[in-house]
This record gives C-alpha cells, structure tokens and sequence, in this order.
C-alpha cells in the first residue's frame, strides 16, 4: 500500500540520521559542560562511581508520584540484597487522608515519611538512608537540593524552595528515629548506580519508560576535576531531531509545546499518542477504516491509546480487528504503524546513545555499559532489539564495546547504593 510506503520513509533513521544525531548530542554535552547555549540541563549530581567496596545495611525512600516507598537493603561485595520493603499510597482509598494536595503542610507529610519509615527498622536501630525524589529541584551537593516546583499533581505546601532532606531529617528527629538521610537523588542517577556498583565498566544511565532521561559519569567535571554524574534531563535534546507532521501536531497540542521534544518521540508517555494521530489522519483520508467510523469513538480523544494497547498492536493483529472491527488489511496496516513509531524512537536512543559514548570515549577504545530501566525497553516488542541493531549498524565492529544491561530499580537500590557512598564507610 503506498501510504504506508510513504509513511515507512517519513518515520526512518537510517543510519547517517544516527550518526546526526550522535554528533549532535555530542556536541550538546560539550556545550551544556561549558555553559553554552545547550538544550541539555547538565545538572551536577555531586556524586561520582561507586567504588565497588560499598558496604553495610542501608535505607532507601523514594516518592513517586503519589505512591512512596521505604525499603532496606544490605550492600556487599558488589551485591544489593533487599531485605524489607513497604509501600504506601499518600492518598488513602477511604479518604481519610490525602498528602498530595496543598492543604497538607510539609511537616505532615514528612512525617508520613517517618511515619513509614518505623516500620521497616528495629527499635534503636542507626541507619543511613538515601532518598530519591524525582520532582525538578536544584542540587547543591549530594545531600542538599532545593525543591524548584512540584509536578505530578503533588501541591504540598511548605516544600518548594526548602530541602527535602532536612524537612525529613526534622521528621525523623520528631519521631525519635536514629536515621540519618545523606543522599537524595533522581531515578535516572540511580539506575546508573545500582549498575555502577555491580559492573565496574558502567558509565551510563537512562530511562525508557513512561518518561526518559539520560546520565552519565564526567570523567573530568568543571567543578571538582573529579568523576561525577551528569543528570543530562536528556528529554529537552532537540537539535535537528527529523520530525514529522504528526510530531508536530503532538508538541502543538501538548502541555508544554517545545519543550521535551526527544521524550514525544521515544517515551512511553507519547508513543501511543503519535500512532493515535497517525491513525486518524490515515482514517480522515480514507488510507485505513473506510466506511467504518467506530474508531472515531474509541480514540478520538487525545491519549486514548496507551503504549501498552501499542505493545499489543504490534504482536497481535486479532487484537486491532476486535478492538475496531476493522479488516484484516486494516488491522496489518495498523500493526506496521506501530512497528514502525516504536523503531524510530529505539534508532533515536540510540543515536543519543552513541553520541554519550563518544563524548567520554571519543576512540571507542574501553568497553561501556549502558544500564537501562523502563517500560519501554522491557517490554516494548522489538524495541531492545532494534536498538541494539541501530548500535551495530552505526559502530559496525567496533559496537561490542557498547552492552546495554536491563537494571530494575533503580529508584530503590540506587538510593542505598547513594548513601552507602555518601557515608565512605561501613554501616549497619
């Protein structure tokens, strides 16, 4: 059919657009390091590689949206171990209480915080405790950050411009806990330290899930000389991107038109949206359910098809001709789109991929290990895969000294790993 021809040659990265790009997000990471004009942040994490010599028990919290967990981990010889774990919702079912909303000051959440955290340690019990919290927030050294704003739907009062870290510190004080918070970091931080501690060649992390985000270790950072973790916020990257129409009907129509451009084409957050466009605009030109307008009421609302009903399209054609009683010729049609917007954002990645790489190791001459979490690269059909062809196609023999590593939580075991290193000794 040659509006799917058409559309194939629209979404392509070949491999020179790889290469583009890779140069590009070099380039970036140059400018942003110097403080030129960049579209990454590089925001200082103020933490470097872990030394592989962690050890003790830690704890690790971490708020995500409106659901905050507090777990307990023993970190040796390069292994984590979880050995508790709770989670607790900071809306409760009943409604009887709600620490989202702006009518709860910061005291009361944190001490929710402490609250939970009591239940996972001994009476008496002295701890370190590292914490991740991924709301945007200037980091004045690994243990203080200033909360910039709150996203998430989270409207706390009394939190914005103060550090969480002492907030929860004071909580615990009134709690009577002898827990020490000495970290606070973001999730993508975290996942490259969970992979850092295990895998000495390790340099960098992202995620690829419902959002992404890219860091990496500086070997040379401007401010201290030293090794430290760069949190690139690596969704902003827009230098020369190939966008399509459908691309830019999504920014257009989204809550923050120009920004995050890379995240729209790659995240989970925003695949389904670009097959959804794709589909209506075939639909409106009578390429794909001619004479059936049932799709019109099941996605004709924006966000209405999620990336995992993406994930289903793509291995189960059955799936598309129940969902809109379409033909079997429309279904394969809507299959390949899917195919085709996940490819692309895998060919994007890695092209930032590459670029990282040779930024740190301009000769490719060590190995590097990409640790990565999310959605997305899990569990996505084809997505791991056709990065790891885009890799291969662009580096040719020299690509092996690129490995890409599933890492799961990284928002938990990286904020132990956080404070294990914060503390430079044993602990527990």
């Amino acid at each position: 059919m040659q509006f799917l021809q058409d559309l194939e040659k629209q979404l392509e990265v070949a491999a020179s657009d790889i290469q583009s790009i890779a140069q590009n997000f070099k380039k970036a990471i140059e400018c942003g390091l110097t403080g030129e004009k960049s579209p990454l942040l590089m925001l200082p994490s103020y933490i470097g590689k872990p030394s592989g010599d962690e050890t003790g028990t830690f704890l690790a919290v971490d708020m995500g949206g409106s659901n905050l967990r507090v777990a307990k981990f023993i970190i040796a010889q390069r292994r984590i171990t979880k050995t508790a774990e709770i989670s607790a919702g900071l809306r409760s079912s009943d409604g009887s209480y709600d620490y989202t909303i702006s009518q709860t000051t910061a005291e009361e959440l944190f001490d929710f915080f402490a609250e939970k955290i009591a239940q996972v340690v001994a009476p008496g019990e002295k701890c370190f405790l590292g914490h991740t919290f991924s709301f945007p927030t200037q980091q004045h050294d690994i243990n203080n950050a200033t909360l910039i704003m709150w996203t998430k739907e989270i409207a706390v009062s009394g939190v914005v411009g103060k550090n969480p870290n002492q907030l929860l510190l004071d909580a615990l004080k009134r709690k009577k806990l002898d827990i020490i918070p000495c970290a606070i970091i973001n999730d993508t931080v975290g996942t490259l330290l969970v992979a850092a501690c295990q895998y000495a060649e390790a340099d960098i992390g992202s995620i690829l899930g419902t959002g992404h985000n890219t860091c990496y270790i500086e070997p040379h950072h401007p401010l201290t000389g030293k090794p430290m973790i760069v949190n690139m916020e690596a969704a902003n990257f827009d230098w020369e991107l190939p966008y399509t129409e459908y691309d830019d009907i999504l920014d257009a129509a989204s809550n923050k038109p120009g920004r995050a451009r890379l995240e729209k084409m790659i995240s989970g957050a925003y695949l389904g949206e670009v097959v959804r466009i794709i589909i209506c605009k075939l639909a409106e030109e009578g390429a794909v359910f001619e004479g059936n307008h049932q799709y019109q009421s099941l996605i004709a609302e924006k966000y209405s098809l999620p990336s995992k009903v993406i994930s289903d399209f793509i291995q189960n054609q059955a799936s598309i001709r129940k969902m809109f009683g379409c033909s079997n010729e429309d279904a394969k049609a809507i299959s390949f789109i899917s195919t085709l917007v996940s490819r692309r954002g895998a060919r994007l990645a890695a092209g930032t991929y590459i670029g990282n790489v040779l930024h740190i190791d301009p000769e490719l001459k060590e190995k590097h290990i990409i640790a990565v979490d999310g959605s997305i690269y899990e569990k996505m059909p084809g997505f791991k895969e056709e990065l790891r062809k885009a890799l291969d196609e662009v580096l040719g023999n020299r690509s092996d000294k690129i490995i890409m590593q599933l890492v799961k939580d990284g928002s938990g075991a990286g904020a132990a790993v956080a404070a294990a290193m914060t503390t430079g000794e044993s602990a527990g």
